[in-house]
């Protein structure tokens, strides 16, 4: 069923449709993901749990695949696989984003902890089985930091390509913890049509809304802007991209800490512009981070 043919049943049959256009694309680590069905599929091998310059990987990724699952709608449908030696399901079916389900799955998300080795096919095998359960334009979004350790990455690849029958792209996100250069994941992405993201490591990596530079996103941040704003020799934001939280290329103390206060204290308000966690600036501005994620 296309998006448009979606947004007439729900229309039809009386439904009360969601504010976001039926398949409008999703945030992953400041990437626009464009599908009806997505299945995610995360690394939970030991190395997983070393640091990166997200911090911890597997909490860094927990935190951006709850974000991402929040952006669904009851008119997309999910899973998410986690694997080490082998893989475990949040549902052996793609389920519908209704805020039940994505509560469910969020929770289930943060429960993962890192363990074991990693066979990457083991999990991506699986994600694919879950996505050709729909012709809903599925996906498979691999979050991973890179080559498998058990088995030759030469016949994991292989693995991976020829289980792909029915053609589903698979996205490859690359974390940075040190064990592989990436390789892997990028040659997956290549040879499935999807797309490949080191996630960020540079200097220009920040978190929208992150003024004091503290890793997250609270009241002491908009203490922090006002005080650069009216208190004279405070000192200024590290990261001027993080501090405009409202991504209109300037940042204005008072407009941005409104909009942080808002998204922090007013039930239903939009969240801030991408990146909400470390990533890259989705849109063109004058102003420039050159700290990188704390």
């Amino acid at each position: 069923m296309s998006k448009r043919s979606a947004l007439a049943l729900c229309l039809f049959i009386g439904l009360i449709c969601p504010d976001r256009a039926p398949g409008q694309p999703i945030p992953m680590f400041s990437v626009s993901l464009d599908h009806e069905t997505y299945v995610w599929c995360i690394d939970v091998s030991d190395s997983m749990g070393s640091s990166s310059v997200l911090g911890v990987a597997l909490e860094a990724v927990q935190a951006e695949v709850e974000n991402s699952i929040a952006a669904l709608d009851p008119l997309q449908s999910f899973s998410v696989v986690a694997f080490n030696a082998g893989p475990t399901e949040f549902s052996a079916t793609p389920v519908p984003g209704t805020a039940t389900e994505i509560a469910a799955a969020q929770s289930w998300v943060q429960g993962l902890l890192p363990s074991g080795p990693s066979c990457v096919p083991a999990g991506v095998i699986d994600a694919l089985q879950i996505a050709g359960l729909t012709s809903l334009d599925p996906c498979v979004i691999l979050v991973s930091d890179g080559a498998p350790s058990c088995g030759a990455t030469s016949e994991a690849l292989a693995d991976i390509v020829s289980a792909n029958f029915a053609g589903t792209p698979i996205h490859a996100f690359f974390i940075d913890t040190g064990a592989s250069d990436g390789s892997f994941m990028e040659q997956i992405a290549l040879q499935t049509g999807g797309t490949f993201l080191a996630v960020p490591s540079g200097p220009d990596a920040f978190r929208r809304g992150d003024a004091n530079d503290d890793s997250m996103v609270d009241l002491s941040d908009v203490i922090f802007l006002l005080s650069y704003g009216f208190v004279p020799l405070s000192p200024p934001p590290t990261c001027f991209d993080a501090a405009d939280a409202d991504d209109d290329g300037d940042v204005d103390v008072l407009a941005d800490s409104v909009r942080i206060l808002q998204g922090l204290f007013i039930p239903g308000s939009p969240p801030l512009p991408e990146p909400l966690s470390c990533g890259w600036d989705p849109t063109l501005d004058p102003i420039v981070c050159t700290t990188g994620c704390p």
